[in-house]
């Protein structure tokens, strides 16, 4: 059985940051595939890993079933769309 000052502890360790700047992203066109519309997201080249899961989290907490291209760059997407 737990105390109150270990589940207090517990709870501050799983505590998310919440002063975090918002990750700068850009849209692409989108396009649907096998009944699934599929988003194109560009962010920028150097992101962090921290900040893409920052925005993953954001983007799927908009849109829980949405499914999500990620690009650094927009020749990747270019590239990407006409294969």
């Amino acid at each position: 059985m737990s105390t109150p000052s270990a589940q207090a502890a517990a709870s501050t360790a799983t505590a998310r940051p919440t002063s975090a700047m918002p990750v700068q992203y850009r849209e692409l066109p989108s396009y649907r595939s096998s009944a699934l519309t599929w988003r194109n997201i560009l962010v920028p080249a150097r992101i962090g890993r921290q900040e893409l899961i920052q925005l993953a989290r954001e983007l799927h907490r908009r849109d829980p079933n949405g499914f999500y291209h990620i690009f650094n760059d927009d020749s990747q997407f270019e590239e990407f769309k006409n294969r």
